[in-house]
């Protein structure tokens, strides 16, 4: 039998921002100059980091990666409540897993009596956290005890008992484990040609890849033909919020206090809110007997004066922490991105000689959340300070929840593959939608109405209705309601009705991109900082004033 040599590893708590604690595998190595944390680890922790700029070296002095960041945590064994804080550099991957085979525990003949740092050492498995030699001999104990000839050593440590040295394995060309950071030429050259590649393969990460998963096996649909999704979370979170009610309760009082002042705003938000109920998009909540975690999202009203629909907007904030310190937010797997960047779409918008423009009637809230994830999306409403404070579950896809560009989003393209086979030139426009702005068109009148049609007709089986319909050809929209034509509120440009298309406006009458610049008065002095302000309120994803633009980047 050959043998293999295993490192010391622990299992400790390391504390988040917000003073929880998580459990981390650690690695303990005397040869390490650093300590070293995995930059997933410290992403899900939110510790603060500190801008550093170290070279690391390897063995035969190999270097290729700078450290960037750097961050202070506290630590704690699992047995004792002694605490040590220490500086961890953050680098992708400390180590590959730990040991590079499966091991066969009864080999090892451990003692009973011995609680093992690492009850999983025999088990492959990633390294979070890498002890090098600043603390390593400040964690080891007086006892050891060897197993055997050609066995490892069991060595007492504040973690408990580590075991480290060679042992017996079943393998066909044992690894040698070093430190080093080096990069061949061959993975140069890959990574180079990877940045390269057009591909259109969506290239997510394990956490994105997670999510698709998740909607794939869980989404379902109702007898209308509506679709019914859960929301993605991400395990080691569930059971991590604390008390929110609270909160929300404190920032309804204070909303209401102010809507006091403000009838008008009072108004809006009390009719934007009786929709709500009315459409069924949340429900009253009868009889609290729920035992499991809930969430209620605090909410206030936004205004966005040149909607042509809903000029009041209720804004509900998932990213309100709990007692614990953990929000609603922080729980769940965002999702990847899904649709294609505004510039490109636009591009293709100015290829057609008939242009379309539409967007989806309340997008998000078409898509309902399955009712064992409703009580996470729970509010606290009274439509008068007369009445009692009723709490309510939001039934849809709420605006303000990380998920729900995913969720919303990933629910269109499904309606568009569930019925593809029925309106093939609808479902062939995947990527001119940017969230739930159509922008399109076709070669000739015919084609665009026939475009059209099949669009109303594809995604009203998902439930979803297109409505504010344009085009730069008058007849082009037929066979549509008046109310779903679009309107425009923006008369400024010589007198004409335009329309926002993509953060730009948009005069059908004459196809003309046009920018929408907000007057600004003159600062008393012009400064780098003013000049500065002044640009960023151009958007132009097309480069088209780049020009004009640099006149002004001149004198920065």
């Amino acid at each position: 039998m050959q043998s293999t040599v295993l490192l010391s590893t622990v299992i400790l708590n390391i504390v988040d921002s917000s003073g929880i604690e998580h459990q981390a595998r650690a690695l303990l190595d005397s040869g390490a100059q650093s300590n070293f944390i995995a930059g997933e680890l410290a992403q899900r922790l939110r510790l603060p980091r500190k801008l550093v700029n170290i070279p690391l070296l390897g063995v035969g002095g190999s270097t290729g990666i700078n450290v960037r960041h750097s961050v202070n945590a506290t630590i704690r064994p699992h047995y004792i409540t002694e605490t040590f804080a220490i500086e961890l550099l953050v680098i992708s991957k400390p180590a590959s897993d730990l040991p590079a085979y499966q091991l066969d525990l009864s080999e090892f003949n451990i003692p009973v009596e011995y609680t093992l740092a690492d009850p999983t050492f025999h088990c492959p498995g990633p390294i979070d956290i890498i002890l090098g030699a600043e603390y390593f001999y400040e964690f080891l104990l007086d006892r050891s005890l060897s197993l055997g000839t050609n066995r490892p050593i069991l060595q007492e440590t504040k973690f408990g008992w580590v075991i480290s040295g060679n042992a017996p394995a079943q393998i066909a060309s044992p690894p040698t484990m070093c430190a080093t950071a080096t990069l061949s030429l061959e993975s140069l050259m890959k990574r180079f040609f990877t940045i390269e590649d057009l591909s259109e393969k969506p290239s997510w990460s394990v956490e994105e890849a997670a999510c698709e998963r998740f909607y794939t096996e869980t989404t379902t649909k109702d007898e209308s033909g509506k679709y019914i999704v859960k929301l993605p979370r991400k395990p080691d979170m569930i059971e991590r919020m604390g008390e929110s009610r609270m909160i929300a309760l404190r920032r309804f009082l204070a909303i209401e206090r102010r809507l006091e002042r403000e009838p008008d705003t009072r108004k809006a938000y009390t009719e934007f809110m009786d929709e709500y109920l009315h459409l069924g998009h949340m429900s009253k909540v009868v009889s609290d007997r729920t035992t499991s975690e809930c969430y209620y999202l605090p909410h206030h009203p936004v205004f966005k004066a040149d909607s042509t629909t809903t000029k009041c907007r209720v804004v509900f904030d998932a990213s309100s922490k709990t007692s614990t310190g953990v929000s609603l937010n922080d729980t769940m797997v965002v999702g990847p991105t899904l649709q294609q960047n505004g510039a490109s779409i636009l591009l293709r918008f100015r290829t057609h000689q008939v242009a379309l423009t539409a967007d989806i009637a309340k997008m998000y809230r078409q898509v309902w959340i399955h009712p064992d994830d409703r009580k996470l999306q729970r509010i606290l409403w009274r439509s008068s300070p007369s009445d009692p404070i009723d709490e309510f579950e939001l039934n849809t896809v709420t605006c303000g929840t990380a998920v729900a560009p995913f969720l919303a989003v990933r629910t269109l393209q499904q309606t568009r593959e569930d019925h593809k086979e029925e309106f093939p030139i609808a479902a062939s426009r995947e990527h001119e939608f940017y969230v739930d702005d159509f922008v399109s068109g076709d070669k000739s009148i015919e084609e665009a109405r026939e475009l059209q049609c099949q669009m109303n007709l594809l995604y009203a089986k998902g439930g979803f209705s297109l409505r504010k319909w344009a085009s730069n050809q008058p007849t082009s929209p037929i066979g549509v309601d008046l109310q779903d034509l679009a309107s425009s509120q923006n008369k400024e440009i010589d007198g004409k009705g335009v329309l926002a298309t993509l953060g730009l406006v948009w005069d059908p009458s004459s196809d003309v991109l046009s920018f929408k610049v907000a007057d600004q008065p003159m600062p008393e002095r012009v400064t780098k900082r003013s000049i500065l302000s002044s640009i960023a309120r151009i958007y132009d994803p097309l480069g088209i004033v780049d020009p004009i633009k640099a006149l002004a980047k001149q004198f920065m």
